[in-house]
């Protein structure tokens, strides 16, 4: 990695922030003052790790990860560091500095955010850490993103985690769900602090299954459940139906039920996705998402639809980055998860 300088880059940014205050007109450092000129926020050092390959999917990957950044920036102002990971190639290194700026509504001065970009072959993953660490804002919180769920396993991905307040991984579209789950486990075990964005699109619909027994009838009835059916579309089951199964085993078991598991899968084109949830007791309980953030709650034959926000990258890591501690219910699930997903937990098929 000796190709960047992380002196040469602080210098690059002080002289960004020079030329921004030239062209705002102000001449200061802050313009944190006046009603006019530029604001320099931040709040937190954010590391978002992205593949730079060949290739419309790769591309289309990127914008979404830029335009999530963007907004972020306004909630949760930061030195983003963006590290471009080439799959091979020349190994030289490359570092470009930028910045967001927007202007609030209603206002006359410009709010901006530091970027620094780094290109780098796959090769070198395990040397990023050091370039990032004379890198980051100093005493500030640090947060990983790491969008190519296949680095998390990648064993110079463990060079981030002494850096890293919190790392954010995205097992969505995994096509190996033991094997993702093993990990998260593995590393949140050995004391890790480690979220998964696939956890977090279930926050919803997990609230909406909640709502359902929080009316004092049905939690009457929820020691007579005895099952679980939780059915998937796409080609394999998806790591969200093992987090979904494994919560409810134990909010249940919590409320004195012993249900069994069941995980159906409906075949058809594509990544697997949650579609629907059956709990079968005395009362007949069915979510199922009907289209894009649709939901149907289905109890004993009366039908409920909510429409939800959307799941966005910037609507996720928004809700992420308002937990910076741990998330005690995520960690007490993700085991289970894993053991579902490798059929290791008797009652569930």
């Amino acid at each position: 990695m000796s190709a960047i300088v992380p002196q040469k880059v602080l210098h690059d940014l002080a002289g960004l922030w020079a030329g921004i205050d030239r062209q705002a007109g102000d001449g200061s450092e802050t313009a944190g003052d006046s009603s006019t000129g530029v604001l320099r926020a931040c709040t937190m050092t954010l590391v978002v790790l992205l593949d730079d390959q060949p290739g419309v999917e790769s591309a289309a990957a990127e914008q979404y990860a830029g335009e999530a950044i963007a907004l972020l920036m306004r909630e949760h102002p930061s030195r983003t560091i963006v590290v471009h990971l080439r799959p091979s190639g020349d190994p030289s290194l490359e570092a470009r500095v930028s910045a967001q700026c927007w202007m609030p509504f209603g206002k006359t001065q410009q709010i901006c955010c530091e970027q620094i970009d780094i290109t780098a072959t796959e090769a070198a993953l395990g040397d990023v850490p050091g370039v990032v660490l004379p890198l980051a804002a100093p005493d500030l919180p640090l947060v990983v993103w790491c969008r190519p769920i296949r680095l998390f396993g990648l064993p110079a991905f463990a060079g981030f985690y002494p850096l890293a307040g919190k790392v954010i991984l995205d097992s969505g579209d995994c096509p190996d769900a033991a094997a993702a789950l093993t990990n998260l486990a593995s590393a949140i075990a050995s004391g890790k602090r480690v979220c998964d964005l696939a956890w977090t699109r279930l926050t919803r619909r997990r609230e909406l299954i909640a709502q359902i027994f929080e009316n004092p009838v049905y939690l009457s009835q929820v020691s007579t459940i005895t099952g679980v059916k939780i059915r998937s579309t796409g080609s394999a089951i998806p790591v969200s139906a093992y987090y979904l199964a494994a919560w409810l085993r134990q909010c249940l078991e919590s409320a004195g039920a012993h249900p069994t598991l069941e995980f159906v899968s409906e075949g058809g084109a594509g990544r697997g996705e949650l579609a629907v949830v059956e709990i079968n007791g005395r009362n007949q309980v069915e979510v199922e998402l009907v289209e894009g953030a649709v939901f149907e709650a289905r109890v004993d034959g009366l039908a409920h639809r909510t429409s939800l926000p959307a799941f966005t990258d910037h609507a996720l890591l928004r809700e992420e980055l308002g937990l910076m501690g741990r998330d005690p219910v995520y960690e007490a699930t993700v085991g289970l998860a894993a053991k579902l997903a490798s059929g290791l937990e008797p009652g569930a098929r």
